[in-house]
């Protein structure tokens, strides 16, 4: 009996104990659970980051999404502090704008496996004249942060490390399809898009503000460390602030620096700096990257497919496109722009080299530059030879001005002042299979003028899915979505708000509607008027002249249809016709049906 009471306390404390760290697991995997916010005020935001310089209350939203434009009306409070506390939730922008931040580490200071996205900023300043690491979006991004599609028009001012979009991203973190139009001012590291990138990723970003600093600046970056730039560029005018305290160096177009890490070596591909450098006091000073090097002659530094067209004004290692350059490969790239230098150690391409330099197919401008003939490194080219096509015959090249193709590079008389340009500046190529073939005729009952379509704000016609009740009258397959996307029509899934055209169909027949509108934006297509006694239909014309049914993205109710949101990711001319009833028979696209609306577009 003893025994059993004894067995019967001891499984008693047993259970409890049990209980016990069953409650604490959940109660720990509760506070570790995702917290959604949605911002529609300026309270909002505030709120969502808790107490901001509180490493236990940082994260009082994980998800932070923006449902509305954010005025800020008082100084804003960075979030985080670098070393201590950092934000490490996502913000989902949607592509709304927060305007009017004025901050001393822009809107975060530091993020940490953090994603922020779809965000704009503007109207925003950013000074802390005294400190180190100051950017407009983010002053530290570290550990995998995300930088994607956002913007910032800040106005940023730091004392060493500042950038318009992020001041230093680190350890495996990327900024992509993102860009900074503020002039950034600092003495060294500065950048008009960031600051400092060590083993981090950039692509498809660019910067057009003005860089002034005294040694590692550029453009778009002020150094990098055994990082990756692909498709970036910048445009702004880099220069000298000579104080007499230090020695001014290392001042270009796109980079002022670019180094290993370890032996990790940083490459450069498909980018390019337009902006001129003005650093006349400076050493290591160029069009595109003050100084460069990879690790040895095993271990080599990628320069590819770059060039640089920005005048260059410096004092010793001055070049077109490199100042100084060791153990790289530089392969199809060019320097178009004036050479000065008051110094030593300067040339038509390159001020100086390091050593262990294999270069190929590469070419500096002779015309202005005719002082730094034979030349060392490169090829010396006049200007009419570097616009012709032939002196090009080993690149990826095709003579083009408006509509991209697979090639890297194109040429124009009419772009980049005749020189080669970089063909992603003219978007994405659409090179699916086209899903319906037929003519471009098109034939109405009667002709009509292109009228002007205004474009006004409505919230998004949303597919459908099969866990949704059918609204609208069909479901749209996510797989035809992505595909088309894949192939360069890119159907916005996440934007809440967004432009629209709406036009009321008056009759029967055709109207003919024209419109402008942005690259990478996203609009909705409205047509009312509708009687649908068939199911309404769309076709779109990309700019190299193809044809693609939009069927399965053609929404519709009894009145009206509805192109679902859709987001023109090349430049050029569009047709988008929308029809009640297509007749396909006549192998026109269409010849009309018993409504027909045609949408010219054209995106820039």
């Amino acid at each position: 009996m003893r025994i059993s009471l004894v067995l019967n306390f001891l499984v008693r404390i047993s259970l409890i104990i049990s209980l016990v760290f069953t409650f604490l697991y959940v109660q720990n995997e509760n506070s570790s659970a995702s917290i959604n916010c949605d911002i529609y005020t300026e309270t909002d935001l505030v709120n969502a980051f808790g107490d901001h310089l509180s490493s236990a209350q940082i994260n009082a939203c994980t998800i932070i999404t923006l449902k509305n434009d954010i005025n800020l009306t008082a100084n804003w409070t960075s979030v985080g502090q670098i070393a201590i506390s950092y934000f490490t939730g996502t913000i989902e922008g949607n592509g709304f704008t927060i305007s009017g931040l004025i901050a001393d580490r822009g809107l975060i200071a530091a993020a940490d496996t953090a994603t922020i996205r779809n965000l704009k900023i503007r109207s925003c300043t950013v000074s802390n004249a005294s400190a180190n690491t100051v950017g407009g979006l983010i002053s530290y991004a570290t550990d995998r942060t995300q930088i994607i599609s956002s913007s910032t028009d800040c106005a940023v001012t730091g004392a060493s490390q500042a950038g318009g979009l992020v001041a230093k991203i680190d350890a495996s973190s990327t900024i992509d399809n993102s860009f900074a139009t503020g002039a950034v001012t600092c003495a060294n590291y500065c950048g008009g898009l960031f600051g400092y990138a060590e083993l981090a990723t950039i692509q498809n970003s660019y910067a057009t503000g003005a860089v002034s600093a005294k040694y590692n600046a550029g453009g778009l970056g002020g150094d990098i460390s055994g990082s990756t730039l692909f498709r970036t560029y910048a445009t702004g005018n880099v220069t000298e602030i000579n104080d007499l305290s230090t020695t001014v160096q290392l001042m270009a177009g796109l980079l002022g620096g670019a180094g290993r890490n370890g032996s990790t070596v940083s490459s450069v591909s498909q980018s390019f700096a337009t902006g001129n450098v003005s650093a006349p006091n400076g050493n290591y000073v160029a069009g595109l990257i003050g100084r460069s090097s990879g690790e040895n002659a095993s271990n080599l530094m990628t320069l590819q497919n770059t060039f640089a067209s920005g005048n260059v004004t410096g004092k010793w290692q001055v070049g077109s496109l490199l100042g100084e350059a060791t153990a790289m490969n530089v392969i199809n790239s060019y320097g178009s722009g004036t050479i000065s230098h008051s110094g030593g150690a300067a040339g038509g391409l390159l001020g100086q080299s390091g050593g262990n330099l294999n270069i190929s197919n590469t070419y500096w401008n002779s015309t202005p530059n005719s002082s730094y003939l034979p030349g060392a490194y490169g090829e010396a080219k006049t200007s009419d030879e570097l616009k012709n096509i032939a002196t090009f015959s080993s690149w990826s090249i095709e003579s083009i001005c408006s509509v991209p193709t697979n090639s890297i590079w194109g040429i124009c008389a009419s772009s980049n002042n005749g020189f080669p340009f970089l063909m992603f500046t003219l978007g994405s190529v659409v090179t699916s299979d086209q899903v319906w073939m037929g003519t471009s005729n098109i034939t109405c009952p009667e002709a009509n003028p292109w009228i002007n379509e205004k474009n006004e704000i409505a919230y998004k016609v949303k597919p459908l899915t099969s866990n949704e009740d059918n609204l609208i009258g069909k479901f749209i397959l996510e797989n035809r979505l992505v595909s088309l996307g894949e192939n360069g029509i890119f159907f916005d899934g996440k934007s809440e708000i967004v432009d629209a055209t709406t036009y009321v169909l008056p009759d029967f027949g055709c109207s003919d509607r024209w419109l402008e509108y942005k690259l990478n934006s996203p609009i909705q297509f409205i047509v009312g008027g509708f009687t649908l006694q068939s199911n309404a239909q769309g076709f779109i014309k990309t700019p190299n002249g193809s044809w693609h049914d939009l069927s399965f993205v053609t929404l519709y109710t009894d009145t009206a249809a509805f192109l679902h949101t859709i987001q023109f990711k090349q430049k050029g001319q569009y047709l988008l016709v929308i029809t009640e009833q297509p007749d396909l028979t006549a192998g026109l696209i269409p010849t009309y049906g018993f409504k027909t609306v045609r949408f010219l577009i054209d995106i820039n």
